[in-house]
């Protein structure tokens, strides 16, 4: 009885968790994009716009909303000739959503999309 009482209450505290921050990072190095929940459309919009000043096209085929929340979202990147879709449902992971691009010459992989590693790559 105890055992279920622990593991109800560890499902309980998983899908009670706040949504996991979005980030964006630009630099000389790369361009990297964490995608959260609580993601607006203006500001999904404005993270597009920011990664084409970059050069990277980036589209979003479908996404999907409970209230102010993201539930799902299916991402395209472009970048030099390569190209990346990933879609998540944003289900409590270790790894964050997102893309990266490295634009080092040394670089293991220049493009890195769905759930990412930490670091670059």
């Amino acid at each position: 009885m105890v055992r279920w009482i622990f593991l109800f209450g560890i499902i309980l505290g998983s899908c009670s968790q706040n949504p996991r921050p979005h980030r964006l990072e630009i630099s000389d190095e790369k361009v990297e994009v964490i995608f959260g929940r609580d993601m607006s459309v203006a500001l999904l919009d404005s993270v597009r716009a920011a990664v084409a000043a970059k050069g990277v096209s980036l589209s979003y085929p479908s996404y999907d909303y409970d209230g102010e929340l993201l539930t799902q979202l299916e991402i395209l990147v472009q970048h030099e000739g390569q190209v990346g879709q990933a879609k998540t449902h944003f289900i409590f992971k270790s790894r964050p959503f997102g893309f990266r691009i490295n634009f080092r010459e040394n670089a293991k992989t220049s493009l890195e999309i769905g759930d990412l590693s930490p670091g670059i790559p």
